[in-house]
Parts: C-alpha cells; sequence; structure tokens
C-alpha cells in the first residue's frame, strides 16, 4: 500500500478533529476525497486505509470506478451535471448529487429517480463567488429551487448546500453559513441536519471554522492530478 495516502488520511482527520474541538459553529464534518483523474488502485487504497466518501467530478469517471470499488463507499457528485448524463450517474450506491441549481435539473433528476424506484439526497449549488466560471444558483433564487424540490420532488431529499468559492474566501463561507439559517427558518427544517459543503484541499480547516459540515479534499491525499485524459 502507498503508505502515503494512508499518512495523508491520518493527518487531515486529525486537523478535522482538531478544529471541531474548538469550533462552535459545528460538531461534526464528513471526509470526501476527491479522486477525480486517479485511478482506481490510489482509491481502492484509500479505501483500505478507512475512507468510505468519495466525490468525482466527471460522470465518465464515476460510472467507470463505481463497479470496480467496493459496493459500502459512499459516491458524492460534486461536478455539473448535464441532462443527458443523469442516467449515468445514477450507479448504484450513489450517495448524493451535490450540484443541484436549477429546477429544470431537479425535475429531470427526480423523474429518472422516480422511474428507477430510488430515493437520492440532493444539495443546491450556491454561486457565492463572483467567478463566472462557477456554476451554481444565485442565494435568492435558492428559496424556490428547494421550495419546488420539497413540494414536488418526493425521491429527492434535500440536504443542504454546496459551494465551490476562492480559495479561502472567508467571507463566502459566512455567507453559506448564514443562508442555512434563513433556509431552515423559512422550511420549518432543523439547522443541523442541513449539509454545508464547502471547503477543499488548501482551505477545509477554515471552512470548518465557519461551519463546515463536509470538505471535499483531493491533492493533499491523492495528489496532483494528471488531466491528461480528459
Amino acid at each position: 500500500m502507498d503508505s502515503s495516502i494512508s499518512n495523508a488520511l491520518k493527518t487531515v482527520q486529525e486537523n478535522i478533529n482538531e478544529v471541531l474541538n474548538k469550533n462552535q459553529k459545528t460538531t461534526r464534518c464528513t471526509l470526501v476525497g476527491v479522486s477525480k483523474t486517479k485511478p482506481v488502485q490510489l482509491l481502492q487504497e484509500a479505501y483500505d486505509s478507512g475512507l468510505r466518501h468519495f466525490g468525482e467530478n466527471y460522470v465518465d469517471e464515476i460510472s467507470e470506478k463505481a463497479p470496480q470499488l467496493p459496493q459500502d463507499i459512499k459516491w458524492h457528485f460534486i461536478g455539473h451535471l448535464q441532462s443527458n448524463k443523469i442516467k449515468q450517474v445514477l450507479v448504484p450506491n450513489l450517495y448524493i448529487i451535490e450540484t443541484i441549481d436549477s429546477i429544470k435539473l431537479a425535475e429531470k433528476v427526480q423523474k429518472i429517480c422516480q422511474n428507477q424506484n430510488r430515493n437520492l439526497k440532493v444539495l443546491i449549488q450556491i454561486k457565492i463567488s463572483d467567478e463566472e466560471s462557477k456554476y451554481g444558483i444565485e442565494p435568492e433564487n435558492a428559496y424556490t429551487l428547494i421550495e419546488f424540490i420539497i413540494k414536488n420532488c418526493p425521491n429527492l431529499e434535500f440536504s443542504g448546500l454546496m459551494t465551490i468559492g476562492k480559495q479561502g474566501d472567508v467571507q463566502a463561507f459566512q455567507k453559506l453559513y448564514n443562508l442555512r439559517i434563513d433556509i431552515s427558518n423559512k422550511f420549518l427544517l432543523k439547522e443541523d441536519n442541513l449539509e454545508l459543503s464547502m471547503g477543499m484541499s488548501a482551505d477545509y480547516q477554515i471552512a470548518i471554522q465557519n461551519g463546515s459540515t463536509e470538505v471535499r479534499i483531493g491533492s493533499t491525499i491523492f495528489g496532483q492530478r494528471d488531466y491528461s485524459k480528459q
């Protein structure tokens, strides 16, 4: 086994626990290993070291890797999802789609989940950053989307919010944290039951300090990514 992966996972988890012990905004945080562009062998090594939540950005990768790996892995889809790829992304052990950002997409995912007689957790991707390249729905429009999912998508479980912001953008983290408070009040949902997926390799500790309940860590665990095959 490549002990560097095992050691990296141990270090990251220790860092997460250390921040949680000093934190007043959250008492829990799930580590999601972002494994895009990485070969199945490295994912298996991470699994053997105790990692169970894996995140993929590309539909082709998750559909190829999932059948080759243990079925108790909880797959998180964290990339932009095109409507024509929904069926392909719905591998049997897909745990959650974190990038729902429109009523149209939610409607299509709901229809396919209904046809497959399966339920699925979803997060709403919020566009907090001003970077034009980022996907997501504007915060003020999130309420309409969430209401649609709750009322019209019985196979989808609205489970919280996700954002991809600028590295270490504390203001963005705070905005998402406050948005969760507003949403939980408006829809009479328990705030602590709603996930806040924010923070990556370079800023996950800052994100947890600001209330993140899920961090998406790639290069710190698996090393730099290889995009040559993309």
